[in-house]
Order: structure tokens, then C-alpha cells, then sequence
């Protein structure tokens, strides 16, 4: 009756090569004990070392639930799973289940997987659930931009957008900041750099409701204060707006441009670009 001693006797069969002999006293131990953490640790590695990987990450699964300070310790044997394409079952459950470490683990992956479609099965059914978060579409889109997967990352992106914001998807997502700026995927990102400050307010004149502003407080920077990828087809388009600007004084203006981002790194070219925008003026298109 003692949970200890046999899974003591489990691992003493298994180096005499009495396989049943061995799994039957490893699942009397876990009979005994189904939530000593020692006993499943031993029982998941048991079953992983004779090749029974459904039983084992079942198990492990437990542990992970159970003891949330032993989750680093057994996310890379998940992942490991996850690229062995083998355990797509066991994932669908995972993600019916919606458990509260799970956003967790799909950040590790994220970086440490080494097959990206398994990430996107995964993400794609929590994304049918409901049940995807942002740090995880942050996660996996910006891997596959970074892949130059381009095709795949605005649908991954496109799919996990709510309803309402599917429907209102055009060439120019969000073109007229209505929605928060969510720095994700193919919406309006702002990289972090000193001396620019961006965000998008009621302002008196605009079209809409809200207005880009875009603030530049006396510093240097180095890069455009705002951006957005474009998902095109090869054709001819038009990009229009309008802006104005109030006290901005510097030789160069500020400009709108539209480029081609070329796969394998090298520079972006420039496609167009509007006229500056200096000193202070009403608005113009």
C-alpha cells in the first residue's frame, strides 16, 4: 500500500526488462498516489522511456495542472510533442480545456518550436474556441513575419481579429483610427523610440471620430513614428488621407510612404510618397 515503494518496484522491473510486470506496478503506484508529485514525474518518464508517449504526457499534464512551479521543467518536453506531430489529440483537449497555464506554454513554444505549422494548429483552434489572448497572436504572428511566412501570418492574424473587426478589414486596416492602435500583426504598429509620441484622439476637423496624432518633442529619431504591413495584390491603388500639422519645425516634414518589403532581408523599397507636412497648416490631402 505503499505508492513509493512500488513505483521503487516499477523502476526495479523495468531494469530486469519485465515490461508488464514494470507497468503494472507503475500504474498500482499511481493508483495509490495519483497526485504525489514525485510519483507522476516518475510514472510520465517511466512511459516516455518505452515509447508510450500518449500515456506519459497525460500524466505530465497532471503535473503541470497540479504543481504550477514545476511548469518550466516540462514545457520543453511539450513542445517537444508538439513537433513530433504525433499527439494532435492531446493538444485538442488541452485547448478544449482552456487551462490558465496554457498562454504560458504557447509564449515558449512560440519561440522554441521548431515546426510553425503545428503552432498555428494549435493557435488556429483556440482561435476557433474564442479563447486565444493577445500575447499569443502577438507571439505567433511576428514569428511568421519574421519567417517572411506572409501569407500565413495575416491569416493567422485575420482569423483571430473579432467579428465586428473581420467584417471591416480593407486594404487599410483601421485607416481611420477608430479602433485602439494594437501595435499587432497587419493593424497600425508604433515602434518604441525616444522623441516621438503617437496615438489616435478625437481632433477637431477630422473625418471621423478620431485622428492620428502624432507628437514630436525636440529630439532626434530615427525611424517612422507609425507603420502598417499591407497585404496587396500586384495592381494599381490609391492612398489618400488627411493631415495637418501644427509647430512643425524641421526642414524635412513629415511624409507618408508606401514600400515593397522584399523576402531575404534586403533594404524596402519605396513605392511612393506624399508631400511634406511643415510648420503649421489646416487640414490637406
Amino acid at each position: 500500500a505503499d505508492h513509493a515503494a512500488m513505483a521503487m518496484l516499477a523502476l526495479e522491473y523495468e531494469r530486469q526488462d519485465k515490461a508488464d510486470d514494470a507497468r503494472a506496478a507503475m500504474a498500482e503506484a499511481l493508483r495509490l498516489a495519483p497526485a504525489n508529485r514525485q510519483t507522476l514525474l516518475e510514472a510520465g518518464a517511466f512511459h516516455l522511456r518505452a515509447g508510450e508517449e500518449p500515456q506519459a504526457l497525460a500524466i505530465l499534464r497532471r503535473v503541470v495542472d497540479l504543481y504550477p512551479d514545476a511548469r518550466g521543467e516540462l514545457w520543453p518536453v511539450l513542445v517537444s510533442a508538439l513537433d513530433a506531430r504525433r499527439h494532435d489529440d492531446f493538444f485538442a483537449g488541452v485547448v478544449r480545456d482552456n487551462p490558465a497555464w496554457w498562454p504560458a506554454f504557447f509564449g515558449h513554444a512560440c519561440r522554441k518550436a521548431i515546426d510553425v505549422d503545428a503552432l498555428q494548429r494549435v493557435f488556429n483552434a483556440r482561435a476557433l474556441a474564442g479563447t486565444v489572448v493577445a500575447d499569443e497572436r502577438r507571439c505567433l504572428v511576428d514569428r511568421l513575419q519574421r519567417e517572411n511566412r506572409w501569407a500565413n501570418a495575416y491569416q493567422v492574424w485575420l482569423n483571430s481579429l473579432p467579428a465586428d473587426q473581420r467584417r471591416r478589414v480593407g486594404f487599410v486596416f483601421n485607416g481611420g483610427f477608430e479602433l485602439p492602435l494594437s501595435n499587432l500583426g497587419f493593424d497600425w504598429t508604433v515602434p518604441p523610440q525616444d522623441g516621438v509620441d503617437v496615438d489616435a484622439q478625437p481632433t477637431g476637423g477630422a473625418t471621423g471620430r478620431r485622428a492620428l496624432r502624432v507628437d514630436f518633442v525636440n529630439k532626434r529619431w530615427a525611424g517612422p513614428p507609425v507603420q502598417q504591413y499591407l497585404m496587396l495584390h500586384p495592381g494599381r491603388y490609391r492612398f489618400e488621407g488627411r493631415g495637418r500639422a501644427d509647430g512643425l519645425e524641421t526642414w524635412l516634414g513629415v511624409q507618408w510612404g508606401l514600400y515593397c518589403l522584399p523576402v531575404g532581408g534586403t533594404e524596402p523599397r519605396q513605392l511612393a510618397r506624399s508631400g511634406r507636412f511643415l510648420a503649421s497648416s489646416d487640414w490637406e490631402a
